[in-house]
């Protein structure tokens, strides 16, 4: 949701490019977002899931040359995750 709030030109640009509709996929990541358990309180971290994405971008940005992680390679991590 975050990618979608901060870089939304790109990512409209590429799901339209892919021929998937970017509305939907926003729809969608909104309502999964509300059906998830809200925690309150506490010290904020990371889950496992969000771990693997943040490296898996880190991998696929330095395997490009990259300095810097992308939005492009923040994305290309979500897709290969296999959980919501």
């Amino acid at each position: 949701k975050g990618i979608f709030s901060e870089a939304d030109d790109v990512v409209n640009y590429l799901f339209t490019k892919l021929g998937i509709n970017y509305k939907n996929i926003v729809a969608v990541t909104d309502q999964l977002l509300a059906s998830l358990p809200k925690v309150t309180g506490g010290e904020p971290y990371l889950s496992r899931e969000t771990n693997n994405v943040l490296l898996k971008a880190i991998d696929l940005s330095s395997k490009m040359g990259d300095k810097f992680v992308t939005v492009e390679m923040l994305l290309l991590a979500l897709l290969s995750e296999k959980s919501q």
